[in-house]
């Protein structure tokens, strides 16, 4: 046999088409260049064995999964496999005493997805109590709470004393040190609990305040979307429904049901027609609700926030420090920047950490592949910067490069995380 083996069709050696791994032997033996008279010297038996080979090279290398024959040329058996994001179906089947190939057709079915059924479970089978395991377990969870009401949050204590009371739980949004007070209750909501809840978030100046329950009632579902349709921004009344659910046998899966949240679009629309947003913040506030959804698929583990800022700058916390936030702004003098931003309540802490890092400075930009501005502590702030700048003028009336400036700010925003926390955790600066 003489010629290189090639692929039948040259369609079929593109990636985005439908693959039938399929042959016919003429036309198999023609693109191997076998004569004719080679290919009717062949015993009916061999001429099955090239074809199967064929086929089973080309799953091998293409496919990369087991692949499955027949034996004996009396049954068939279908079988479907991946190839990169596609099911693909070899179509062949021997299904007569003389080996002829056929390809499928009837009683060939997609296979059926094994999929199981969700069951509830009482929350009382994982949490006997509300007081002694569902609140500290809640106390741990600051992650799994911040994602449902679209905030980054730390936990700052549990049972905060409020008079003769004390809140279940309280949190900080990372970004604005913005208190969050949470309630939590099995069974139905009642007026006590969300009576409780309010003082709560008055004597602790509370910006955000959680009931957790396991049902909500009518009324106390209007009251807090009564609250959240007068209350400004500063201020967000969530209800949050409790639920734990299982699959077959599987362990049981706690679940946080947002029931009442903000109506952010409505609030932006009065704060809009009260003037409360000029046109510039406008423009910033449209900016950041179109980063934000591409910052948080670029980088999911970053941050939880849903809001967007009105402001001409949004910071995301570095996981590892009070200290150390990552903000992308727009500046006074027209330009973009990301930058590690360093602060603390002691400036000598916060002139310590710049000092440390700035004498890696080499080390930080061969990780961030740019030079940076290590701007000084200045004596009018307490805090410190590290900066990486848009490579040119860019202000936010510029509507036509936002989506360049967003992809550039996304990919440098992952570039100085990458660069800055590592080396904050070797040199053991402070958490």
């Amino acid at each position: 046999m003489e010629g290189r083996p090639e692929a039948p069709l040259q369609a079929l050696a593109k990636a985005n088409r439908f693959r039938l791994y399929s042959f016919d032997l003429g036309l198999l033996g023609h693109m191997l260049d076998m004569t004719y008279a080679d290919q009717q010297a062949q015993s009916a038996s061999y001429k099955g064995y090239i074809a199967e080979n064929f086929v089973q090279t080309e799953l091998c290398a293409r496919v990369g999964h087991p692949t499955y024959g027949w034996m004996q040329a009396r049954k068939k058996l279908s079988r479907w496999v991946r190839f990169r994001d596609c099911l693909v179906y070899n179509p062949l089947i021997v299904n007569n005493s003389w080996g002829r190939e056929k390809p499928m057709t009837d009683s060939t079915e997609r296979p059926t997805p094994n999929i199981g059924t969700l069951s509830p479970v009482n929350i009382r089978e994982i949490w006997p109590k509300e007081d002694q395991d569902f609140t500290p377990w809640l106390a741990g969870q600051a992650g799994l709470l911040g994602e449902k009401i679209g905030m980054d949050l730390k936990h700052e204590e549990t049972e905060a004393p409020v008079g003769r009371y004390s809140a279940d739980l309280v949190f900080t949004e990372e970004r604005s040190n913005r208190r969050v007070v949470v309630e939590n209750m099995f069974g139905s909501t009642d007026h006590d609990h969300l009576g409780k809840l309010l003082t709560y978030a008055a004597g602790l100046d509370a910006g955000c305040v959680v009931l957790i329950a396991e049902e909500f009632k009518e009324e106390h579902r209007a009251a807090l979307n009564h609250l959240n349709s007068i209350s400004t921004d500063e201020f967000s009344f969530f209800g949050i429904a409790l639920e734990a659910w299982r699959i077959g046998e599987s362990i049981p899966a706690p679940q946080l049901r947002v029931e009442v949240m903000p109506d952010n679009w409505t609030r932006t629309l009065k704060d809009v027609q009260d003037g409360r947003l000029n046109p510039r913040q406008q423009l910033y506030q449209q900016f950041w609700s179109e980063f934000l959804p591409a910052f948080r698929s670029a980088h999911p583990k970053l941050t939880r926030r849903t809001r967007p800022s009105k402001d001409n700058w949004m910071n995301f916390p570095s996981r590892l420090s009070g200290m150390l936030t990552y903000t992308t702004a727009f500046t006074g003098d027209g330009r973009m920047r990301v930058e590690a931003y360093i602060d603390n309540e002691d400036p000598a802490l916060v002139e310590e950490a710049h000092q440390r890092l700035q004498e890696r400075a080499k080390e930080v930009e061969d990780r961030v592949g740019e030079q940076l501005k290590w701007a000084d502590q200045r004596s009018s702030t307490r805090a410190s910067r590290i900066s990486l700048y848009f490579p040119r003028p860019l202000r936010v009336d510029d509507e036509q490069s936002w989506p360049e400036a967003r992809a550039w700010a996304i990919e440098a925003m992952g570039r100085m995380r990458d660069a800055f926390n590592p080396l904050w955790q070797k040199l053991e600066l402070p958490k």
